[in-house]
Order: structure tokens, then sequence, then C-alpha cells
């Protein structure tokens, strides 16, 4: 995670694919000063943690929400990352203890998180809300029908819940920054299931999916663009290379820059790994390509830099040949910094 003063901050083991409680040399961190061009092992957790949340705070630093521990409980307790002195700090008690929780942070400094959860044949989200003033959480407005995986703030001031409901995927609801009184149902993507969203800087987003055939879902290289002034989504230019598991990142000028991921041939066998970069320009709807990874990667994670240039870390360059279930190869300990021309 980017934090204020440049750095970038890694915690935990996220290739977290196996089943069971946290392992082991979860709770070590560590944190990359792109001025050096240099990593530096950081103050570990206290703890053993998978499957938690990390969002930047107020401060400058960031708090980890959330999570399993070794014995496969779910943690209540959040844990803040002061930059500074390089330290953590117990930070306030959840009301419920929450694995796998989906977080963001507000601009003014608030952290929403929301705990999952379905009944019969109904799904819903609790929220809590955490104002720094306060240091405390505080209820906030479930979101009914929808299990949140994941929070995306707008840039024009709203907030979008993604997840699911009882046997539906691409579920999205809405709400209004300025006080979060309640949630609207919001218009979805019309993907049989969404791979990412990525906002924009006009106030939309992209995302990328798969569609379904009578032969099951496939890697789509459709894209579709939410329109903020007419509330619809829309096909914009297709991705030239169809891919899966690839690193996402929104650059400082707007554009949106694709690494990596994997596509299966099919009947044909096999699956690829690609080393391949893409660039889409939202004010051209045009693609192009951008600068190689030095090596194939699928999965990890892209982060933009203070001077925008792009970490690439995480994933593995190994693909289930075997069938295995589960997946779990080993990660990728290296990482790249590419530089996308103008």
């Amino acid at each position: 995670m980017l934090l204020a003063d440049g750095s970038v901050l890694v915690v935990g083991d996220h290739w977290d694919c196996r089943p069971g409680g946290a392992e082991p040399g979860s709770e070590q961190a560590e944190r990359y000063d792109p001025a050096t061009d240099r990593w530096a092992v950081a103050a570990p957790l206290n703890k053993p943690r998978k499957g938690f949340a990390m969002v930047p705070t107020l401060a400058g630093g960031a708090m980890v929400i959330g999570g399993w521990n070794e014995e496969d409980r779910p943690f209540s307790s959040t844990k803040v990352f002061d930059p500074a002195n390089g330290s953590w700090s117990a930070g306030p008690l959840l009301d419920s203890a929450i694995g796998d929780p989906a977080a963001a942070a507000l601009d003014d400094g608030r952290i929403i998180v929301g705990a999952p959860g379905s009944e019969e044949t109904d799904s819903f989200t609790v929220v809590s809300m955490y104002a720094p003033s306060g240091n405390i959480w505080a209820d906030g407005p479930t979101i009914e029908r929808l299990g949140a995986r994941e929070f995306i703030p707008l840039s024009d001031g709203r907030l979008i819940a993604s997840g699911t409901g009882f046997e539906l995927e691409n579920l999205l609801a809405v709400a209004d920054l300025g006080g979060i009184e309640g949630w609207a149902q919001f218009p979805a993507p019309d993907f049989a299931s969404v791979e990412a969203f990525v906002p924009l800087s006009e106030g939309g987003m992209l995302a990328f999916g798969w569609d379904e055939s009578e032969l099951g879902w496939f890697a789509s290289d459709r894209v579709q663009r939410y329109d903020a002034a007419t509330d619809r989504w829309r096909d914009v230019s297709p991705i030239p290379t169809t891919r899966t598991g690839f690193q996402v990142a929104t650059l400082a000028d707007g554009r949106v820059i694709v690494a990596g991921g994997a596509y299966s041939h099919g009947d044909i066998g096999g699956e690829e790994i690609y080393r391949t970069t893409e660039i889409y320009d939202p004010t051209t709807d045009a693609w192009t390509a951008g600068p190689d990874l030095i090596g194939a990667r699928v999965g990890g994670v892209a982060i933009t830099l203070a001077d925008g240039s792009v970490l690439v870390l995480g994933g593995t360059d190994q693909v289930d040949t075997e069938g295995e279930t589960p997946f779990c190869p080993p990660p990728l300990t290296s990482v790249e910094r590419l530089y996308p021309v103008p």
C-alpha cells in the first residue's frame, strides 16, 4: 500500500490460498523507498494474520483491520502503522470480529468496513464507520441483499459496494460519502462475473470481466465503462490481449495500465502467462502497448508511485497443470518498476 510519504508498505502473506488459519510469517512487513530503490524490514504485526484489509489513515500511515488468526478464527482487533517511527500500535476494536472484510478509506479520514453475511435466501453487509476524531467504530447503514467484497470510492464523491447476493453475481450499491445515510441500487455491468473495477478521474469507472457460453465462463476481451452523466454502462474499445489475473493501476495522468495476467487456451491446451502491458486512455477510448514486464506474472498488485512509475509485485509465474485443489504455487519475491511513457 502507498503511504503518504511516498513509501510502500507490504504486510503479511497475501498469497493465502491454503485453507486454514494464518501461517507463521504472515505477520512480517517490509517497506519500499522509491527514492533509494531499496526495501527494508519493517516492524511486524504482533501475531500472524491472513485475510485482513489494510487502508491508509488520515495521519499518513496504515490500518490493518480484521482477518483470521492461526486458529482460523476472525480478529476484532485493528493495528495502526506510524510511518514516522515505523511502529505498530493497537487501534480501536471492532464491535464484532470480521474475517475477509471489505474496507475503504474516505478523503475526510473516515474508514468504512463491511462484514458480509447471509441467512437462508438473503445476503447483507453489516457496516461499521470509523471517525479519527472519536477513535471509535460506530454502526453504519446495513447494505441489504448484497454481501460486499469490496468498496470503491469514486472521484465524484460516491462510494460503490460490490458483491454478490443470493444466487446472484455482480450486485452493486451506492452511497453518498457526505453522510452515508443509506444505500441505493446501482447499475451493474453485464458480465457473467467481474474481474476488476477501476475508478476514473471523471467520476466513472471501468469494468473487466468474464462472459458466459454453453461451455461455461471465459475471460472476455470486452471492457465496459460507467458514465456518471447517463448512469449507464457501455462497451468501449476491447483490450487487445484477453487476460485474467492481471495487475491494474490508474496512472497519474488518468490512463489505466493493465499488466501481466494469463489466458487459458481451452481446447488447444495450456495456459499462457503474459509479460506484456497495455494502457487505456479514457479520453481517446484507445489502447496502446506499454512497457513489457521483465518476467511473466499472474496475480499480484500494481501501485502507482508519486513520480508516475508503477511498482508491480506479488503473484506467481506458475499455472495449475495438475488440476490441484487448492492450487498454491510459490509466490514471486521479485519486484518490477515500470515507467509508462506519455
